[in-house]
């Protein structure tokens, strides 16, 4: 009797993890998973998760005067979830303005495509292909050839759109009523961060950030074209603006004296009256007194008691 209890003890023992009797199963093989479903589960969780984004600037300039109108874009990038796929992330008809942001995935080679723009008279679409612009995996904007548009209708308005670079991530489309016009490299000079600060007396200097000037060469004869554009936050603490020929630095951008020099010098030029542009910038044109390969020096001013201090910024035409 002692012998088949001890046997019957023994036996539940070796059989521990299977369970002692009949008709039990072991905790551990309900719990179990089998390797293969968990390397599926892995794999399918690196395909739903959203992948890293970056922003991209698009402006759009008529003539090289940058505009203020809707639009609507196609983006794409290549290879996001692997195996060298183009094109396997999408996000098509994305509206925007003109000044705003678009976002496609970081470090991959993406394309944004002008599905339509609309200015304040009409809304333009491809006659045949539509305008595609690459964008390098490092942010490098490639340069797109004019192609037309139209506004359809009976009496249709046909308008070239091209793109330049405006930088890192940054699309400048260009459109005309004629090709060349539209195809004309526009060149961007980004005043952030080349902006001097002259306090004098405690007076505060303004705040000047989100400046960028861009320049339309000299096209068949035509004077240059010059647009300053200002993005949000735009200006503050400036009651007055001028800018003065400054070739040869003959004014030096780094002293108070200078400066105040040249704004009060008869030859200073009050600079062109901002006209919001209902997407968070501003528009001048500069073309008056300012002609290529020239050097201009822009002053800010703050005046209190006939007391200025000056935000500045020296730029190259």
């Amino acid at each position: 009797m002692l012998q088949s209890i001890l046997a019957a003890l023994l036996s539940c023992t070796i059989v521990l993890f299977n369970g002692c009797g009949e008709g039990q199963e072991s905790p551990i093989d309900n719990n179990a998973a089998d390797s293969s479903d968990l390397s599926l589960d892995a794999a399918q969780a690196s395909e739903t998760m959203l992948p890293a984004m970056v922003d991209v600037k698009l402006k759009v300039l008529h003539e090289g005067l940058l505009t203020a109108g809707d639009m609507t874009v196609n983006l794409a990038c290549d290879n996001v979830f692997g195996g060298g796929a183009t094109g396997d992330w999408t996000s098509n008809n994305v509206s925007t303005t003109s000044g705003s942001t678009v976002s496609v995935v970081a470090g991959k080679a993406c394309r944004v495509t002008l599905v339509n723009y609309s200015d304040s008279s009409n809304t333009y679409s491809a006659v045949s292909s539509s305008l595609v612009v690459s964008i390098s995996s490092s942010g490098v904007v490639t340069a797109a050839s004019a192609l037309q548009y139209t506004s359809g209708g009976g009496s249709p308005v046909l308008q070239w759109f091209a793109a330049s670079s405006g930088g890192s991530y940054s699309i400048v489309f260009n459109y005309a009523a004629d090709a060349i016009t539209a195809s004309t490299v526009t060149s961007a000079t980004a005043l952030t961060g080349q902006t001097i600060t002259l306090t004098v007396a405690q007076v505060p200097a303004p705040t000047v950030s989100g400046l960028t000037v861009y320049n339309v060469p000299t096209l068949n004869g035509v004077a240059a074209t010059y647009t300053l554009v200002v993005t949000s936050p735009v200006i503050t603490g400036s009651i007055s603006c001028k800018y003065i020929l400054n070739n040869g630095n003959t004014y030096t951008a780094t002293s108070w004296s200078s400066v105040n020099s040249a704004f009060n010098n008869v030859s200073a030029v009050a600079c062109p009256q901002f006209i919001d542009g209902g997407s968070g910038f501003s528009v001048g044109n500069w073309t008056t007194n300012w002609n290529t390969g020239n050097t201009y020096l822009i002053m800010w001013a703050n005046t209190v008691n006939n007391i200025s201090s000056y935000t500045v910024a020296n730029v190259t035409g």
